[in-house]
């Protein structure tokens, strides 16, 4: 991506360079940087033949784990083709996600695993023409940005306090799967599920690569040993990538009000009018008293008289 934009580059990538020679090298090494990765001791062996580099990496230590994979990039018909095969074992997920993708929303250790490739004739163009899969497994780490149980205790007691801001705190998990398949540029989410001392979540939907940005649904289920604190809210997940939007479900926030719910029960069966008033009676009661607030007489405003 170019510096401070929120686009991928547009740019033409040209390859002319590598047809000029023919390269076969092997490498051990102390510390290696491959564009944002910074890698402790590392084996690497580079091919080089017909205008195509292939560059693997074995037996290297990555952000406190292991990385091991092939990466390949040449000319194509459509400008330049490119291939990534690897995987992380055991690595910080936040520094490995972070220097590599800049995605600083997960934390823990965990196992990533990538096989993608594409062509195009540019960064942009690149996005449009991914496949591949991808997968994780991480435990002992944080979900940041929402703190899911504090806002479903909130909702649980007051379903419709308000949408307030959901995107501050952390969200821990004991562990998180994830299995998805690119095609074309889309992300399609097969699985991902978290499992955490005290939530639950369980997503899929799509995400797009070209575009940046994230159309999820999920629901989030409050753990709780009593079965009457059970409680389970649909949500989905919008937004760009480094600044998605969570939304809860309106529809289950109604059913869940015991002021509002049998508004929509009469909404479904026609007859709305008298579950209307019951609402009104409920919502503007005075503290501890059965009957709505007393009228508040408008106030009045005298407007002096211009001068003459």
């Amino acid at each position: 991506m170019a510096t401070n934009a929120r686009t991928w580059d547009h740019l033409p990538i040209a390859l002319d360079g590598l047809a000029d020679f023919n390269l076969d090298l092997r490498l051990s090494s102390g510390s290696v940087r491959i564009a944002n990765m910074q890698l402790g001791r590392t084996a690497v062996g580079a091919n080089m033949i017909g205008g195509k580099l292939k560059l693997s990496i074995g037996d290297s230590q990555a952000f406190g784990g292991a990385a091991a994979g092939t990466f390949g990039i040449g000319s194509a018909k459509d400008g330049i083709e490119v291939s990534s095969h690897v995987r992380f074992e055991d690595v910080d997920l936040a520094n490995c996600l972070g220097q590599i993708f800049g995605l600083h929303k997960l934390e823990g250790r965990g196992t990533l695993t990538l096989d993608v490739d594409g062509t195009g004739s540019s960064v942009w163009a690149l996005t449009h023409t991914l496949n591949g899969t991808a997968s994780m497994n991480a435990r002992d780490g944080a979900l940041s940005g929402i703190d899911v149980e504090q806002l479903l205790r909130r909702l649980q007691k007051r379903p419709l306090s308000g949408n307030g801001d959901f995107r501050t705190g952390k969200t821990p998990f004991n562990q998180l799967a994830m299995n998805v398949k690119i095609d074309q540029g889309m992300i399609s989410v097969q699985k991902l599920q978290l499992d955490g001392p005290t939530v639950k979540l369980a997503i899929a939907g799509e995400a797009s690569i070209p575009g940046r940005d994230l159309d999820l649904q999920g629901t989030a289920t409050l753990i709780s040993t009593n079965p009457a604190d059970q409680f389970a809210l649909p949500f989905t997940v919008q937004g760009p990538w480094d600044s998605p939007l969570p939304l809860p479900d309106a529809s289950s926030l109604i059913r869940h009000s015991n002021a509002a719910a049998p508004l929509l029960e009469a909404v479904k069966r026609h007859s709305a009018g008298d579950a209307v008033r019951s609402v009104i009676d409920q919502l503007f009661a005075a503290p501890g008293a059965g009957s709505a607030q007393p009228a508040v007489k408008p106030a009045t405003a005298t407007i002096p008289a211009r001068p003459q």
